[in-house]
């Protein structure tokens, strides 16, 4: 049983006896009756269509068995514990990262009237909203994974496409460092410009 799960996991394996069958079928005939054919030509037609098909698909089931565990690996977001600022959010502004818009937004400030550049904890409560915006329309966009290669990110308004390797919950963290650098430097400059 170690076997079969050894042939099943490494496309190594699966190419070297593809090439090295033939090989070993070759030199077998030489040693055995001095020609180099004569072991292909003893065995029927359909018997090397059916080993070369065999073949075929041994290296296609491992190809797309490493592309589903590759999926796997990469799934989603953990779930964590996910908290809401009292008073809501506010939309302090718009990222265009990875030709998307990312909408950055702060805790809403108390009714007493707090701005979001002064709230407690500044730019290190920077939120960006997920999903994205589509550049375009404005609309919330879709992410559906691709097969072979990422994510499809799609709107449903407008028809824009985008494929993209890494998920939304990835780019993510991304817009939010953006966001927090962007916040830290406007701070900095009202700051400066109060004294």
């Amino acid at each position: 049983m170690r076997l079969l799960e050894d042939l099943f996991k490494s496309l190594v394996v699966a190419l070297v006896v593809a090439v090295l069958t033939p090989v070993v079928v070759a030199v077998g005939s030489r040693a055995a009756t001095g020609d180099w054919t004569a072991w292909f030509r003893s065995v029927p037609w359909w018997v090397w269509t059916i080993a070369c098909a065999l073949m075929i698909a041994w290296v296609a089931a491992l190809l797309v068995k490493r592309r589903k565990a590759r999926l796997r690996q990469t799934s989603g977001p953990l779930i964590g514990i996910v908290s809401t600022p009292l008073y809501g959010w506010v939309e302090v502004g718009r990222i265009p990262y990875q030709r998307v818009i990312w909408v950055v937004r702060l805790p809403a400030p108390p009714p007493w009237g707090w701005s979001p550049e002064e709230a407690p904890g500044g730019a290190g409560d920077v939120d960006v909203s997920t999903p994205p915006r589509c550049p375009l329309c404005g609309t919330e966009l879709e992410e559906s994974r691709s097969f072979w290669w990422g994510y499809n990110w799609n709107c449903v308004s407008c028809g824009f496409s985008k494929r993209n390797r890494e998920s939304f919950y990835t780019e993510v963290y991304r817009v939010e460092r953006l966001a927090r650098r962007d916040l830290e430097v406007h701070m900095q400059a009202r700051r400066s410009q109060a004294r």
